[in-house]
Order: structure tokens, then C-alpha cells, then sequence
């Protein structure tokens, strides 16, 4: 069972570390816009688009994001924009809930977002959607600090939706992270690789603490979210529906109220047969696995109506109250 359950987590341990995150702290290209620079409004927040009923513009987004300093808040209008930006540590970028929406610009790799973390200061995004093409939405690498993301949505169609390595502590609020099979679908497993696909919703890799309230992560060929080296707490939400496993947990102290790990289906599975030319290998589906010492308790955890197992258990406790 050992062998079976580490195969199972060590694509998102792999991805963790292979350097793949390392990519994400690069520096954005944003298509610079004609005009000039952004205005600041009377309460000193600099908004990327100062007549609210036009077209938002990117130059001016990134500059406004530039010029900010900790405690600013960058406001961007109801509009789609394209491209890639960064968020300066302890900065706020706020939008519009339902109507800013940041998108990857065509055949660009690069995070939508980059998020600068540092030790005393707090960077977060705000009423937001994003939609990804790139190998991650929303991402934050090192330098400790607070991320805070409260009322976005992530839809994916390659790499990760959000991820968090070596920051102080997270918090999510009403988040939802959508892959392309939330309706359903399915993908061989050799196929589901995140250069061509979304395979994870949520990566926190030694995110100090988490806590993560009304956290959804839907439709990834892989993993909904994984846990590594965390304490986290997760109140309502969920991740289910998606393709392998729903929860991955290495290590840490985890701790689950009424979130949703069912419907966890096979990657590839029965519905498609094996790979291609080659016996079966895909690993089956989990609602959740904790492995290398996690420490997990739940309460009212549901993983009905998946296709193989629900919780796995190798190494460390847990305890489930209520299990649904």
C-alpha cells in the first residue's frame, strides 16, 4: 500500500520541486499600452481604468502595479484584460467581483499573476477572475509574508490554478478553481501533463498556516489540492469531480469541516481504457491520501460516489467524525 499511495502524491511533490515553480518568479511581459500614465483617485488608490464603462488597459494596469508601495491599493476596472502582472509585496489589487477578469495573453507561459511575498507584509488579490492558459494562474514563491485571496475564481486550462511555496501563511476565502473537466470528461494519464492540461487546483508547499473558507477546486486531471509540510484548516468547499485525486496530503497538520471530496474519478480509468499500447498502470481515484506523517482530522468530510477509494491512509493519524 506504501508504494501505491506515495505514486499517487509524488507527481505534486515532483512538481513542487522539479523547478517548475521556479519559473513563476520571473518577471511579466505585459503588452505596454499607448497612452499615459495611470491616474490616482481622491482616496490615493491608483485605478488601471479611470472611466469605468471603457476598455481597461494593460500598460496602464502594470504601471499602476509598479508604482504602488506596501499598504496601496491598485484597482482595476470591469474589464477583460490581457496579460501578465505583478503584485509588489504588501500590495492589494482589487477588481471587480463577477467583472475583472485577467487573462493570459496568447502563447504566453508565465503566472497571470505573480504575488511578491515578505516577511511583515501582507499581498492579497481581490474580486477577481483570472483565466489561464499559462503554467500558473496565481502564484507566490519564497519570502515569507501573508498571501490573502478573498472572492476569485481561477479557471485553468494548463499547469495550476493557484500555487504557494515558503510563505508565511495563506488564506483563501470564497475561491473557486475550475479545470477544464468540472462538467465532466475524462484524459489518458499520459496526457494529463501540466504543459498541456490543468492538473492541480491548489498547491501549498511549506505554506506555514492555511486557512482556506468556502475553497472549491473542481475539474483538475490529477489533483484538486495538495498539502505539503502545511497547518491547515478547511471550512466548507471542497474538491470534487476531479480526475485522480481530490485532497493529496504530505506531512503537516490538517484539519477538514464540511468540505467535499467526492465524485473522484479514474485519469483515464475505465472509461478509456489503459494507455496506449501498454497494461493498465493509471493509479485508481481518491477522495483523499495523507501520507508521510500527516496529521489529518475531519468533520463531516463527504467522498461518496467515487470510482475507487475514498481516504488513504499511510503513516501518521487521523480521525473522521461524521464521515458521510
Amino acid at each position: 500500500m506504501a508504494r501505491r499511495t506515495w505514486t499517487v502524491v509524488a507527481m505534486s511533490l515532483g512538481l513542487a520541486h522539479c523547478g517548475f515553480l521556479g519559473d513563476a518568479g520571473s518577471e511579466p511581459d505585459v503588452p505596454v499600452a499607448d497612452g499615459g500614465d495611470a491616474d490616482t483617485d481622491s482616496d490615493g488608490d491608483r485605478d488601471a481604468s479611470p472611466d469605468i464603462g471603457g476598455p481597461c488597459d494593460a500598460g496602464e494596469l502594470a504601471r499602476s502595479l509598479e508604482q504602488a508601495s506596501a499598504g496601496d491599493t491598485v484597482t482595476a476596472g470591469p474589464c477583460l484584460i490581457v496579460g501578465t502582472f505583478t503584485v509588489p509585496v504588501g500590495v492589494t489589487l482589487s477588481g471587480t467581483a463577477g467583472a475583472t477578469i485577467l487573462q493570459t495573453p496568447a502563447g504566453a507561459f508565465r503566472p497571470v499573476l505573480t504575488l511578491r511575498t515578505r516577511d511583515g507584509y501582507a499581498t492579497r488579490v481581490t474580486d477577481l477572475t483570472i483565466e489561464s492558459s499559462s503554467n500558473y494562474g496565481i502564484v507566490a514563491v519564497g519570502g515569507g509574508g501573508i498571501v490573502e485571496a478573498t472572492r476569485v475564481t481561477v479557471r485553468a486550462t494548463r499547469g495550476v490554478a493557484i500555487g504557494v511555496e515558503q510563505i508565511g501563511s495563506l488564506k483563501l476565502t470564497t475561491v473557486e478553481l475550475e479545470g477544464p473537466f468540472a462538467e465532466g470528461g475524462t484524459i489518458r494519464a499520459e496526457e494529463a501533463l501540466p504543459e498541456s492540461t490543468a492538473t492541480h487546483g491548489l498547491v501549498v508547499v511549506r505554506g506555514g498556516t492555511a486557512e482556506l473558507e468556502g475553497v472549491f477546486a473542481m475539474g483538475f486531471a490529477g489533483y484538486g489540492v495538495v498539502l505539503v509540510g502545511t497547518t491547515t484548516t478547511w471550512t466548507g468547499g471542497g474538491a470534487s469531480s476531479n480526475l485522480g485525486t481530490g485532497l493529496a496530503v504530505s506531512g503537516g497538520d490538517t484539519t477538514l469541516d464540511g468540505v467535499d471530496l467526492s465524485k473522484s474519478h479514474w485519469l483515464g480509468g475505465p472509461r478509456i481504457g489503459p494507455p496506449i499500447g501498454g497494461p493498465a498502470t493509471v493509479p485508481p481515484a481518491f477522495g483523499g491520501v495523507f501520507v508521510d506523517g500527516a496529521v489529518v482530522h475531519s468533520t463531516n468530510l463527504v467522498i461518496s460516489g467515487g470510482e475507487a477509494f475514498g481516504l488513504v491512509h499511510d503513516g501518521g493519524t487521523g480521525r473522521h467524525e461524521g464521515l458521510v
